[in-house]
């Protein structure tokens, strides 16, 4: 499968521009043969906190588009991405992540990638958002191995990369630690974790 990120700058708060802006992005990926298609996290509003931003479920950002499971913050939260590695390939992670923790971000999505031998696809926004938090981009494609397939620096860019199933297959056998893991603790549950604004 072909999977395609696409790092781009948000319109604040103003769904229909968003949508009217990486519409043509979206065809584009699509057209360079990829099967799937990833945007950057709240990419139809930016990271905006004001009142009434938010959609209900199912609506109009989300009839435009596919949702994914995991957003950034996530991505500090090791034990939520080892409880789905035996069943997952490939970790979708779209991103508002801020440029002052660049750092975080590229090597967090790394670690995701070696810890479960799984793809990670990173997607995030470059350029200023409504409250005056820089974002630089730095999305990538990230092998099961922990190799960088794709890479971006900061502006608009596509990225591609091809993922395959069996790949993850080859690199599980031929380094079996999964099987070591120890079980979660109950205090690692999600609902016993405070919720951050910003990754």
């Amino acid at each position: 499968m072909r999977i395609a990120a696409v790092q781009h700058d948000v319109v604040w708060e103003d769904r229909e521009a968003n949508h009217a802006r990486l519409a043509p992005q979206v065809a584009h990926a699509v057209g360079a043969g990829a099967d799937l298609v990833l945007l950057s996290e709240t990419f139809s509003t930016g990271f905006s906190m004001t009142p009434g931003i938010g959609e209900p479920e199912g609506g109009s950002s989300a009839q435009w588009l596919r949702i994914s499971l995991f957003v950034c913050y996530d991505l500090r939260f090791a034990d939520e991405f080892w409880a789905l590695a035996p069943d997952t390939d490939v970790y979708l992670v779209p991103a508002n992540w801020p440029a002052a923790r660049r750092l975080h971000w590229q090597t967090l999505l790394q670690a995701r990638a070696i810890e479960n031998q799984a793809y990670v696809v990173g997607c995030n926004r470059v350029g200023t958002a409504g409250d005056g938090t820089e974002h630089v981009g730095d999305s990538r494609i990230v092998s099961p191995l922990g190799e960088l397939l794709a890479t971006a620096a900061e502006g608009e860019t596509i990225l591609l990369a091809d993922v395959d199933a069996a790949e993850v297959a080859r690199v599980r056998d031929r380094f079996r630690f999964m099987a070591d893991r120890r079980p979660q603790s109950s205090a690692s549950t999600p609902s016993n974790r405070t919720s951050s604004t910003s990754s």
